[in-house]
């Protein structure tokens, strides 16, 4: 029996990384042509499938905070329309109970068109007038 060396001289070196070079025969070849350009079709069909269902729930998402936007929109028109409703309702109130105050068996208040005439005012003289008249006229009678 014949010793062997030990150690690392021991076994022939071996290369840190082998390369396997396998040659392709003609069927090999004709499969690799039809299936780079299968494999890039479905990629991007995928990808665009991808793009397709990311902008509709883009848009599914744009429709949903228009929707929102709008119903708070008409939320908050419903209580400006209650508000203002009411302060009419108030004033409307208000009016009835000055109203109820007014003593509604006394004649209405003349205008002042149709004030009545002075007696005194009538019987000056007529050198007066034009000074009566303005003084008239600003009282606005």
């Amino acid at each position: 029996m014949q010793m062997q060396p030990s150690g690392p001289s021991a076994y022939p070196p071996m290369p840190a990384a082998s390369v396997v070079v396998v040659e392709s025969s003609s069927s090999s070849s004709a499969a690799e042509r039809w299936l780079v350009p299968v494999a890039v079709a479905l990629t991007a069909s995928v990808v665009v499938v991808y793009l397709l269902y990311m902008s509709r729930e883009r848009e599914a998402a744009r429709k949903l905070e228009e929707e929102e936007r709008l119903q708070r929109e008409a939320e908050e028109e419903e209580r400006e329309r209650k508000a203002n409703q009411k302060a009419k309702d108030e004033a409307e109130k208000a009016r009835q109970h000055l109203d109820e105050g007014v003593n509604h068996d006394a004649p209405p208040a003349p205008r002042p068109d149709e004030m009545p005439s002075m007696p005194m005012l009538d019987s000056l003289d007529a050198q007066f007038a034009p000074a009566l008249l303005m003084v008239e006229e600003g009282w606005g009678w």
